[in-house]
């Protein structure tokens, strides 16, 4: 197993790519509703409002990666001053 700092220098380390509940039965039907609910709305949608609302869903999605970057950020900088408050006593 690499080790963590390895993983960071080679480049290989996604933590977004995994930063999600795959396991999680909530999250699974939430998700399942949501496309669900976003292939009916789109059939009742024109053409130009179907572009629209992915243009909505997109902004969404690039909102809700700024918010995760930031989540993640914070976390890790937390965990860091953990970590040295416990290891300064």
């Amino acid at each position: 197993m690499k080790s963590i700092l390895q993983e960071l220098y080679r480049g290989t380390l996604f933590p977004e790519e995994t930063a999600f509940p795959k396991n999680d039965p909530v999250y699974r039907r939430k998700m399942r509703q949501m496309t669900e609910r976003t292939e009916q709305l789109e059939k009742r949608l024109s053409r130009g409002d179907r572009r629209r609302l992915d243009k909505l869903l997109d902004t969404y999605a690039d909102i809700s990666t700024i918010e995760a970057e930031e989540a993640f950020i914070v976390g890790y900088k937390l965990g860091a001053m953990l970590m040295i408050q416990v290891f300064g006593d």
